[in-house]
Order: structure tokens, then C-alpha cells, then sequence
């Protein structure tokens, strides 16, 4: 026979069914409250500590570019004041030129004054060459001043051309058999004979002669072959210089 339900019999409650105590299950039932309740605001701190730190980073990297630009900004503005304030060597140039006018034409004007005023009186100016002349009593002369001396003689072939370059520490002369005998005379001084005679030998050349000022005349330096020297005293002159022929062995 089947057991008939009776509904005037309550059902038996949780706590005659657990086996935990009341105090233990009313702990568990608040923790879990307090978990459910307090996920929702969690959730919000972290979302709005998130929003917070995203925003600082943002205003961190808009000011960091903000300060690069700006140093950026100063270099242009520092090598774009040095540009106008310094000029280059080809600016300076080309300034000068615009307001000097043709340089080259301000060139040749310096030139033309310079020549125009004259030589320098510190400078000496260079002798006239000697040129050997046809002598009336037969040869050649030149008349020479101090300042040719000395005077060296370069003997050349029978058709070379007489010149005479102004050379330092002295005048050079080129002569030729034709020129012989070669008279020197002073310029200004009286040239009557005898004055003096010397016989050079075709080996002796190039023959320097040099004058002196006072009054005793010193003998010819003599070598057997080679350059030599005379000296010649200023009441010498003239001085006769005959070229001596080769004698045959």
C-alpha cells in the first residue's frame, strides 16, 4: 500500500540537514555576498586606474615632443642667424666687388700711378749695357761708368753678337776677334794715353776687369788657363786690352 503524502507535515529545514554549524554557514553565506557585491567596484577601480595611467603617459609624450621640437626650432634659428651675421670668403669678395666697382680696372690704375710717379728712391736703377763701339784709331771701345764695375769679358766665336746684360755684382760684356783691341774709358774722366795696356790670352777668358780708387796699380793675377783679374786704377784709364794670337807648337 502506497504511503500517502500528508501536507499537514513542514519539511524538514537546512540547518536539520547540514552537518555544519549555523555560525559556520552564515560566515560562508556573507563572504560570498560580500565577493558578488564587491566584483562590480573592483572592476571599476581598475578600469578607471587604467584610464588615469593612460592619460599620463599621454601628456608625457606630448610634452617630450614638445621639447624636442623646440630644440629643434633653436638649431634652425641659431645656423640661420650665423648664415646672415657670418660671410663666407666668396660673399666678402663679391661685396667688395659691388661696392669697389671693376677690380681689374682699379688694378691697371695702380699700376698706371705707380709707373706715373716714378722709380723709388731706394731703388737703384739699372745701368745701360755696355756696347763696344768702333774705335777712329782701330777696334773697339765702351765707356762705362763706376757702377759697371767690374766688368768681365766673355770672348765668343768671331760672328757671335755683342751684349751686355746688367748681371748682380756687375756688367757682362760679350766680345768677339772683331772687337779687339778693346778700349774701356770713364765717363766724365779724360782719356788721353797712355793710360793702360794689357795683352790677355784667348785661355785667360772670361777676363774681369775692375777699377780702383786710389793711385797704385796692382800687377795682373796670371794663371796659365782659366778666368783672371785686373785691377785698374781710376787715373789708369783708358785701359787698352789687346787680345793676344795663338802661336803655333
Amino acid at each position: 500500500m502506497a504511503d500517502k503524502v500528508r501536507d499537514d507535515v513542514a519539511p524538514a529545514s537546512v540547518a536539520g540537514q547540514s552537518v555544519l554549524p549555523d555560525d559556520i554557514r552564515e560566515s560562508i553565506a556573507l563572504g560570498s555576498f560580500c565577493s558578488i557585491t564587491g566584483q562590480p567596484s573592483s572592476l571599476s577601480n581598475l578600469a578607471y586606474s587604467n584610464a588615469i595611467n593612460n592619460n599620463n603617459l599621454t601628456q608625457q609624450n606630448t610634452v617630450a615632443n614638445q621639447q624636442a621640437m623646440n630644440q629643434v626650432a633653436q638649431s634652425i634659428l641659431g645656423n640661420a642667424v650665423n648664415l646672415v651675421a657670418n660671410l663666407s670668403a666668396m660673399e666678402a669678395v663679391a661685396v667688395t666687388k659691388m661696392d669697389t666697382g671693376n677690380d681689374i680696372a682699379q688694378q691697371i690704375m695702380d699700376l698706371q700711378a705707380a709707373v706715373a710717379s716714378g722709380p723709388s728712391p731706394k731703388v737703384k736703377p739699372l745701368n745701360p749695357p755696355l756696347y763696344p763701339k768702333p774705335n777712329p784709331s782701330g777696334g773697339t771701345f765702351i765707356t762705362a761708368t763706376f757702377d759697371h764695375f767690374p766688368i768681365t769679358f766673355v770672348l765668343g766665336k768671331s760672328d757671335a753678337k755683342t751684349k751686355s746684360p746688367n748681371t748682380k755684382g756687375g756688367t757682362q760684356v760679350n766680345v768677339n776677334d772683331s772687337s779687339f783691341p778693346l778700349e774701356i774709358r770713364l765717363q766724365g774722366k779724360p782719356t788721353k794715353p797712355p793710360g793702360t795696356i794689357a795683352d790677355v790670352s784667348r785661355f785667360r777668358f772670361p777676363f774681369t776687369v775692375n777699377i780702383d780708387g786710389g793711385g797704385d796699380l796692382p800687377p795682373i793675377e796670371k794663371s796659365p788657363l782659366g778666368p783672371s783679374f785686373l785691377m785698374v786704377a781710376e787715373g789708369k784709364f783708358p785701359l787698352k786690352i789687346n787680345l793676344m794670337p795663338i802661336v803655333a807648337a
